[in-house]
């Protein structure tokens, strides 16, 4: 089965849901075609590729709530 492309909504939807889930504070770069979707204006991708960082004991956590918001 074939997944939908992610466009600038989707992309703005999961990142307002990680968000809602993940209450601490953390860094979160949205890398390759995933950043060109909201500063290039670009239409879609096939995923959203980022990189995080948050305090160790908070790790665990934003994991949790990246796996949740994912699905």
């Amino acid at each position: 089965m074939a997944e939908s492309l992610v466009d600038a909504r989707t992309l703005e939807t999961f990142l307002d849901r990680l968000a809602n889930c993940f209450r601490h504070p953390a860094t979160l770069y949205l890398v390759g075609r995933t950043s060109l979707l909201l500063a290039a204006n670009k239409n879609s991708t096939f995923d959203i590729d980022l990189q995080f960082s948050t305090d160790d004991r908070h790790y665990t956590e934003f994991i949790r709530c990246l796996r949740m918001v994912s699905r």
